[in-house]
């Protein structure tokens, strides 16, 4: 499949831009073309929920309990490593299967949502910033 001269244009000045050696238009072709492919590929995940982070087991309970419902994707993301360090941080003997970190999470998350239920929602921290910020342990 050959693309438009366009396409061409662009995609050439995109691989000197990168200090790629640019080829003839058949080379220039076939890498076009992969990318797109590899594009519709990742459109098609996220339309499909494939993308990463999508089945972390509990998350949706914590997001329920949570009192700020924004960036939901970083939170999932920090959520799943989280999980992960407080299962096997030695300290924590009370925590030692996911079930029990994510109970853990909720328990505090809702904690968390009953001392800012009167402040106003500008002021507390997205799910993300709390879990980064490790404010479950405080």
């Amino acid at each position: 499949m050959l693309c438009s001269t366009d396409d061409l244009a662009i995609w050439e000045s995109q691989l000197k831009a990168d200090d790629v050696l640019v080829g003839d238009k058949q080379t220039l072709d076939v890498q076009l073309a992969q990318h797109r492919q590899t594009g519709q590929r990742r459109v098609a995940e996220k339309q499909n929920g494939k993308g990463r982070h999508t089945n972390t087991p509990g998350f949706e309970r914590f997001w329920k309990a949570y009192p700020v419902s924004k960036d939901k994707r970083a939170a999932q993301a920090k959520f799943t490593v989280i999980i992960r360090e407080l299962v096997a941080d030695a300290d924590r003997a009370d925590i030692a299967t996911k079930e029990q970190a994510v109970a853990f999470l909720v328990t505090r998350a809702e904690s968390y949502a009953a001392t800012v239920f009167d402040t106003e929602p500008r002021f507390i921290k997205h799910a993300a910033t709390w879990l980064f910020k490790g404010s479950y342990d405080a």
